[in-house]
């Protein structure tokens, strides 16, 4: 079987033998997936493709499939699940706005963990710039995210990047942003969507600031 972090578009997946069956009850792996305890993950068919001998390390080539169940515990000696219906998951699109050639958009759905979630779909935003080939990125582009919570909450926001340097500083802000929301003391709660937008600008955006003076020298209490 195959224990996913994402499905769809983009897939992430750990995948293990099978240990015990038990009526709906299945035991795999016989070692942690990354020991996070009680957890929804899902839980989905794999097919070994080849194995890669190594005498470091040999590394087993696999296909992930369909959602078979849910893995509810991920322990120290193994993980475990029913099989049946998946758990619920986060949908993630990413609009990617090229400046030559169509738009395309990226699908896919992210685990309900608040410590995996905002880094899986930084990800996803990641692999969607990364794979549009398109040099008109390199001017830099406009990153507007689209976060929307249970009871009609958003948090949106919109960034101009210069260039791709200035993407993973970004991109970690929004990391930040999302995991501050997640791990609230208060309620535990999760988006229902997740929606992003890339745009590439004709443009570098990038300014200089040559001069900063102030009007005076001192400031009386409050000003």
């Amino acid at each position: 079987i195959s224990v996913a972090l994402t499905t769809g578009d983009i897939t992430l997946a750990g995948t293990g033998t099978v240990s015990r069956v038990e009526g709906q009850r299945i035991t795999a792996f016989g070692h942690p997936l990354l020991s996070l305890g009680d957890v929804e993950l899902p839980m989905c068919e794999a097919e070994i493709v080849t194995i890669l001998p190594s005498n470091m390390q040999s590394i087993k080539v696999a296909n992930t499939g369909a959602v078979i169940g849910t893995i509810a515990q991920d322990r120290l000696s193994a993980v475990a699940g029913t099989l049946g219906a998946g758990p619920a998951m986060i949908p993630v699109s990413i609009l990617v706005k090229p400046q030559h050639g169509e738009p395309h958009t990226l699908r896919f759905s992210v685990v309900r963990q608040a410590q995996l979630t905002p880094s899986i779909v930084a990800a996803g935003v990641t692999q969607a710039i990364l794979s549009s080939n398109d040099a008109g990125l390199s001017e830099g582009f406009r990153l507007s995210s689209d976060v929307a919570f249970p009871a009609g909450q958003a948090l949106a926001n919109q960034t101009l990047y210069a260039g791709p340097q200035a993407f993973a500083q970004g991109l970690g802000d929004f990391v930040q942003r999302l995991t501050a929301n997640l791990q609230n003391p208060y309620e535990k709660t999760f988006p229902d969507r997740v929606n992003f937008t890339v745009e590439a600008l004709t443009q570098n955006p990038s300014a200089v600031l040559d001069l900063f003076q102030l009007s005076r020298t001192t400031a009386r209490t409050g000003e």
